[in-house]
């Protein structure tokens, strides 16, 4: 569904439920949410894509005063998922305010349908499609991931299923506009508190946080993956025992790299 969100004074998404379902807020296929004074997704649940289930090309956030995805949960996608085929990706501009994704978290099941396991998660996709990721903030603007982008593509081996995610960093086309703009802002992918965050999801929901199952999600919640990378301004931040898969990176004169206790792995060599 083509869906267009704009000049609100305020929009919130909250306790939505798309019991197995898709896209526990929105179901979209195109459109934008741009130019609202604030944004909200808290706590919404479905199957795919816990707040957004993204089933087109593109779906822009832009704009926007501070926005927020927290405490939404899926199977798949703990705020976002997408689904499509034709270069479905999360296009996130934080304009004039902050952009934060926290708490959102993936379910996983064992095979006689137990709860077994929780995540952090913020973004999911599916696997086999192309993925073009777009994400930029403005100077003196983040966009926070306290929530592992969980893209399976990047433990592909082979050179093609390699070059099925690309994200671009700190450059965007502008709503309205052909010539793109470099952003001064910072991405930031932050483990600060997962593991107490985690263990408080796994007590909420009747599940001890020990052992290696608890250990191994720990990791998939600090993880995120995000394909070949190119970052054209600001700064790119991994902090707080945050990991960070790239393939193939690319980083403009003038940006920075700013790394604090974490690690990145470069999965595919240039």
């Amino acid at each position: 569904y083509d869906m267009y969100l704009n000049d609100n004074t305020s929009l919130l998404f909250e306790n939505n439920v798309a019991d197995g379902g898709s896209g526990g807020a929105l179901y979209v296929s195109e459109g934008q949410m741009a130019n609202n004074t604030s944004v909200s997704f808290l706590n919404n649940s479905a199957t795919y894509g816990g707040a957004v289930f993204n089933n087109g090309d593109v779906f822009k956030i832009e704009g926007n005063g501070k926005v927020d995805f927290i405490g939404n949960n899926a199977e798949y996608g703990g705020a976002m998922y997408c689904d499509s085929y034709s270069n479905c990706g999360i296009n996130i501009l934080g304009n004039s305010g902050d952009v934060t994704f926290r708490d959102n978290h993936v379910r996983h099941y064992n095979t006689d349908g137990e709860l077994e396991s929780i995540a952090l998660n913020s973004v999911d996709f599916n696997v086999g499609y192309t993925h073009a990721n777009n994400l930029a903030a403005n100077e003196g603007q983040s966009i926070i991931f306290a929530d592992a982008i969980a893209d399976r593509l990047r433990d592909k081996t082979s050179l093609a299923d390699r070059t099925l995610c690309t994200t671009v960093l700190n450059r965007y086309t502008p709503i309205g506009q052909s010539e793109a703009v470099v952003t001064q802002g910072v991405i930031l992918f932050t483990g600060k508190d997962a593991a107490t965050r985690l263990a408080a999801l796994w007590e909420k929901n009747g599940l001890k946080p020990q052992g290696e199952l608890f250990d191994s999600a720990l990791v998939e919640s600090t993880t995120s993956n995000i394909g070949h990378t190119k970052l054209y301004g600001g700064t790119l931040a991994v902090e707080d025992g945050a990991a960070l898969k790239v393939g193939y990176f690319y980083a403009k004169d003038g940006s920075t790299l700013r790394l604090k206790d974490s690690t990145v792995h470069f999965l595919f060599e240039q």
